[in-house]
Order: structure tokens, then C-alpha cells, then sequence
């Protein structure tokens, strides 16, 4: 735990004047299997300025060609619409190989859901053909392309290509196929739901059809058994928090190495192993930030330790977990 408290009538004390409910941002997500959540409460007005500036800050930099190409967002706009979100990298069916972006997707809690849906498509439109870091960008808005859950949904896709004649243009568009497949870049789906918005990013019609059961009903990820037990020993009134699935993602590391030839550690991995949580509460100009590492965790590294401890050295003594 790290807390820390403001001197009144400063901004950071403006900053941390209330408190939210990340968490409750996480049940307008599925409950399912995830390698990692994440959920911003953006409803405080003090927050809502800070964030605003940080991010007109972001865009307004200089990219060393005399212009940002992504200037063109009206980030003030883009914050009096956006109240919140709600972020979950779902358990794909690979990193790699096109299959990361699987189960990935976004609520972004607003009192405008149409709003937000059109300055959406409006910022893909926008982006079509631009060039940024030697990449060039094409994208595509299809509005209410289909009904899903009996809900209308946009189709977004952007492909990106690097420079060829950049020498490091060939690795990227090898990393680029691996991670978004044939397509080159990601794409998924919008849609309004009850308080706001969801964005997946793949066209994933029955991980789009549960986002909207969820986020009409309420009743997701932080319902479920999994993140129920870790949001219980977070601070109340957080604006944050971050849930990271190690059991889950040390499988998908560990099959990744053995596809690709590699060695590793015979680690056992048990199942329903509680991820790591991590969130920031504020409150009367002040913000507690805390994270818990649950036993399970800590035991995995444990045995992780014996098992990469060279064979037959050191004094026999291990660290004391």
C-alpha cells in the first residue's frame, strides 16, 4: 500500500477530491477466462480535467515533421463524452499468429452512447490514409453493417503497412501478419448498449453478442468467481484498477515456447490461480494505492525458482517465500 495526501486547493488535491467505481465499470465486460482488466472511473470532474489535458498534451507533440497527425481530435469533446471504461484482454486462442485480438474489448461508459458511437466513426474516417512512424494507415467505417443480440453494430477495420524502404519495414510487417493475421491490422465491431459504448477488436460476433448482454445487465466480469475474491482486497471508491491473470498467461507463454521449439521450465501451473490485482482509490485529496499479490502467485514463484536453480550448486538455501 502507498498513500499519499494533497495540500488543499491544489490541483492534485482537485484531482483526488472524490472517489469512483472502477470496479462496477467491470461488470459492463463478460465474465470470462482473461489475461488482463482494466477499468478508469472518469465520472470525477477533477479526473475528467486532468485527463483531458493529459492527452491534449500526448497529441499536441511534435512528431519532427512540423505537424501531429492525429491532431486533428478534439480530445476536450472526446473526454465531455467519455465518462469511463472498462478494458479486457480476453484469453485468446494464441498470442500470436493473428489470434491475440480475439476476445480483446472495450465499454466506454458515457451519458451519450450516440455521441460517442459518431465522434468513433468519425476519428477512424479521419485516420484513413494518414502516416505516422513510417506507417501508413487505412481505414474503413461500415455504419449499422449488422444486427447482433438484436442490437445495430458498425464495422471498423484498419490496416496498417510499414515503409518498405525502411530497413526495419520487413520485421514490422512480419510482426504486423503474426499478431493481426492476413488482415494487417486490426478490426472489430461498435455498438451502443445501455450507458454507453462497446468496441471489440476482432469481428467476433458471439464476443460481441455476450459484451452487450453484459453491459445491458450488468452482471460481468467482476460478478464472476474469478475477480469477485480479488476486487474484495482493493480500496474502496477506486478510479482505477488492473486485474493481470498470470496462470492464464503463463499457460499461453509456455505453449507459445513449445510451438516454437524453445525450452523452459517444467512448471506445473494450477488452475483458477487468482490474478494479481492493482488499483488507485482517491478521496478528500487523497489517493491509497495498493497491490496484492495473492499466496497462489507467490507459491508459483517458488516453484519456478527451484525449478531454473542450477543443479547441485549454490549452499542449498533458496529465498524464503
Amino acid at each position: 500500500d502507498i498513500s499519499a495526501q494533497f495540500r488543499e486547493g491544489s490541483d492534485a488535491a482537485s484531482l483526488a477530491s472524490s472517489g469512483g467505481n472502477a470496479s462496477g465499470l467491470l461488470d459492463h465486460v463478460p465474465d470470462m477466462p482473461f489475461i488482463f482488466a482494466f477499468s478508469m472511473d472518469m465520472s470525477s470532474p477533477g479526473l475528467k480535467t486532468w485527463m483531458t489535458k493529459m492527452s491534449e498534451a500526448a497529441i499536441s507533440v511534435d512528431d519532427g515533421g512540423g505537424a501531429n497527425p492525429f491532431g486533428f481530435m478534439n480530445m476536450g469533446e472526446l473526454m465531455d463524452l467519455h465518462d469511463g471504461s472498462a478494458f479486457v484482454m480476453g484469453n485468446p486462442p494464441s498470442l500470436m499468429m493473428g489470434g491475440i485480438f480475439h476476445n480483446m474489448l472495450e465499454f466506454k461508459a458515457s451519458s451519450n452512447p450516440q455521441a460517442l458511437r459518431s465522434t468513433s466513426r468519425e476519428m477512424v474516417s479521419k485516420m484513413d490514409g494518414m502516416t505516422q512512424g513510417g506507417i501508413s494507415f487505412n481505414s474503413t467505417i461500415d455504419a449499422n453493417v449488422k444486427e447482433i443480440a438484436g442490437v445495430s453494430v458498425d464495422r471498423w477495420t484498419m490496416k496498417m503497412t510499414p515503409d518498405p524502404e525502411d530497413p526495419a519495414g520487413q520485421q514490422m510487417a512480419m510482426a504486423f501478419s503474426m499478431i493481426f493475421g492476413p488482415n494487417g491490422g486490426p478490426r472489430g465491431y461498435y455498438a451502443n448498449v445501455d450507458g454507453g459504448m462497446i468496441s471489440t477488436m476482432s469481428e467476433n460476433d458471439e464476443l460481441m453478442a455476450r459484451a452487450i448482454e453484459s453491459a445491458n445487465n450488468g452482471n460481468g466480469l467482476a460478478s464472476g468467481n474469478m475477480l469477485r475474491e480479488a476486487i474484495s482486497r482493493q480500496p474502496k471508491g477506486s478510479v482505477v484498477q488492473a486485474f493481470l491473470d498470470v496462470g492464464t498467461l503463463g499457460k499461453q507463454a509456455m505453449g507459445l515456447m513449445a510451438m516454437m521449439g524453445g525450452g523452459g521450465p517444467n512448471i506445473e501451473i494450477p488452475d483458477n490461480l487468482a490474478p494479481i490485482g492493482m488499483s488507485v482509490a482517491s478521496g478528500a485529496g487523497g489517493l491509497h494505492g495498493r497491490i496484492h499479490v495473492p499466496q497462489g502467485i507467490i507459491d508459483l514463484i517458488a516453484s519456478v525458482a527451484e525449478e531454473m536453480a542450477p543443479a547441485g550448486g549454490g549452499n542449498g538455501e533458496g529465498p524464503r517465500f
